[in-house]
């Protein structure tokens, strides 16, 4: 009964957001819009039973343990759809990242994201997750949802997205929780 009466609830939450979206002018912004810069964050793989350094030590074989914590650089790309005369759009996302250079290896992803971005910059978004992996023998592509909440807000005239991201069932079961954030530079405008 209880997950039946979530439904409603969680329409109302979204046509509040969208109706106070769709109530914002904003005659000035450009209906596309593409902006790209850099990301840096945080992940940590939720591993009990050590299994994460083994399964690094076959990519990466050391004397060393690795650790659960791992720094994030990549490339943020992103374009963006205004809803009507609002502010208010729709962000479609590629991230390509890089973890790992903190622990002197390279642990390659590629997030894919379709969001919903408000007037006052609240954000979420969902997408596959690509992850590459290899041992000694073969090249690995593994696939997973990230689910992203966030805020965006403006400085100086960059974005900067503050997200907090989850991958709860990735391939290998050791869900994932990331905090990202940098900067981001329009380069196309393109009006109606």
């Amino acid at each position: 009964m209880v997950k039946v009466m979530r439904l409603p609830v969680c329409a109302v939450f979204l046509l509040s957001v969208l109706h106070a979206a769709v109530g914002q002018s904003s005659a000035g912004e450009p209906r596309f819009q593409f902006v790209i810069g850099p990301v840096v964050g945080l992940t940590y793989v939720i591993d009990t039973q050590g299994d994460l350094n083994e399964r690094l030590q076959e990519m990466y074989p050391s004397s060393r343990t690795y650790y659960p914590f791992f720094t994030q650089f990549g490339l943020n790309l992103e374009q963006r759809l205004r809803l009507g005369s609002t502010k208010s759009h729709f962000a479609f996302q590629e991230l390509f990242l890089v973890g790992g250079m903190d622990q002197g290896i390279i642990l390659p992803s590629f997030d894919f994201l379709l969001g919903f971005r408000s007037h006052r910059g609240l954000q979420f978004g969902l997408g596959p997750n690509f992850v590459v992996r290899w041992s000694e023998t073969e090249l690995e592509l593994a696939m997973s949802v990230v689910y992203a909440v966030g805020w965006n807000f403006s400085f100086f005239g960059a974005w900067v997205p503050v997200s907090l991201a989850v991958i709860p069932t990735p391939a290998d079961g050791k869900p994932r929780i990331s905090i990202i954030s940098g900067f981001n530079f329009e380069t196309i405008k393109k009006k109606e």
